[in-house]
């Protein structure tokens, strides 16, 4: 084995998601990357790429790019309180970035008991308004982290829509009122909505309906019991079929369908939508899908690493666009709740990963773990790659191989 010294540099592409209640993904990569150049300068090539997967984060990144401009609105969160929120604009290209967790999220709400069944998407609803007013043409929506299972119905009532009962009256806000839905007014909806493209970014693959669904799946997640998850279920699909007969359009087989309570429901009856990976989106968006082709290990991770982070999220789409490179690089976790790992492992689920790491170098409160979040992950990264250093284990020069098993 050559001496270090003459080794090539090891480059590393870091790609964390954010630690969430600890660090962002930007403060993830900022850390790893400087505490890199600290220790091993020159013999470590380095490049950070923040990612997030269609959730909380994805403005922020977004917002390195020097066409988009922050736009404060006034809105409402889920269960109907007045807040202030921001959303991007890239006036140029008239398009509007609105993250879901930031208007309609469940940190909004919290400091109060979940109401699954009353959550309304209204106030994402009534940002859409302002981004269309301000002349947007086309709307990226990105769905992770909404407090809402209401199938966008709110979305459409805040421009201009009604949803009405077998009496014609107004239904309630949230999902648990769609089980009474009998018609759709839309003759008042704005024609901007109408004539824009909506893009939403879905964090998940998951489809509207069913065991892996908006309802049984995630509505938990929102507050709901077995009850309202059995509701909540009913009422979509209940919502779906009538906007089906209406429509004639096939909304519920989407792939992502069900992310964000199912929010792309109501718009896709009625507007021209798409719903897109996020991580991929975002991956090509931050360039981080080229970055891959030229490293020779990637370092990922997130908060809690289980079966959903292979599904739509961080680690899944990195692995699955690494899976497509004739020089694969080897994909290392690193996450606070590594659990899962093992079962994971033996399923067979992890193939294409290295290695899978928790954050913690010994027991601890996870108060003390948020608190050094930061370095103890930069020191987790810079202790496997001063062991890829003294191994050798790496890419020969971009070629075919793999690196070595890490862990």
């Amino acid at each position: 084995m050559p001496a270090l010294e003459e080794q090539p540099a090891l480059r590393v592409l870091l790609a964390f998601d954010s630690f969430k209640g600890s660090m962002t993904a930007t403060e993830a990569c900022r850390a790893s990357a400087t505490l890199l150049a600290e220790r091993f300068g020159e013999r470590v090539e380095v490049t950070s790429k923040p990612l997030a997967d269609g959730g909380e984060g994805s403005l922020e990144l977004l917002q390195a790019q020097d066409q988009v401009a922050a736009v404060t609105v006034q809105a409402v969160d889920a269960i109907g309180r007045p807040r202030s929120v921001e959303y991007l604009l890239d006036d140029t290209r008239r398009i509007a970035y609105i993250e879901v967790a930031e208007v309609v999220g469940l940190p909004a709400v919290s400091n109060v008991e979940l109401r699954s069944l009353a959550a309304s998407s209204y106030g994402a609803g009534l940002v859409v308004a302002d981004a269309l007013n301000r002349g947007a043409e086309r709307l990226m929506i990105f769905l992770g982290g909404s407090a809402t299972s209401d199938g966008g119905s709110g979305i459409l009532e805040a421009l201009g829509a009604r949803l009405l009962d077998a009496s014609g009256q107004s239904l309630g806000r949230g999902g648990g009122a769609l089980v009474d839905l009998a018609e759709v007014d839309a003759t008042r909806l704005l024609p901007s909505a109408l004539a824009a493209e909506w893009v939403f970014v879905a964090d998940v693959k998951a489809p509207l309906l069913g065991p892996t669904g908006a309802a049984q799946r995630y509505s938990p997640q929102k507050g709901a019991g077995p009850d309202q998850v059995a509701h909540l279920e009913r009422a979509l699909d209940h919502a779906s079929a009538l906007l089906e007969r209406r429509t004639g359009r096939n909304l519920r087989a989407r792939a992502g369908g069900g992310a964000a309570g199912g929010m792309q429901l109501f718009p896709a009856a009625f507007c021209s939508v798409e719903v897109v990976a996020g991580g991929l989106l975002l991956a090509a968006e931050t360039g981080a899908s080229s970055a891959l082709e030229n490293v020779d290990v990637v370092f990922t991770g997130e908060g809690r690493f289980d079966a959903q982070s292979l599904d739509g999220k961080v680690v899944g789409t990195l692995l699955e666009m690494a899976q497509l490179l004739p020089n694969r690089p080897p994909i290392v976790v690193i996450a606070g709740d590594t659990r899962a790992a093992a079962h994971l492992r033996s399923s067979g689920r992890l193939e294409g990963i290295a290695g899978v790491f928790g954050i913690a170098e010994s027991a601890a409160e996870l108060s003390e773990l948020q608190a050094d979040a930061a370095g103890l992950l930069a020191r987790h990264v810079a202790e496997l790659v001063s062991v890829m250093l003294l191994t050798g284990s790496r890419r020969s020069g971009g070629a075919s191989g793999t690196a070595a098993r890490i862990g």
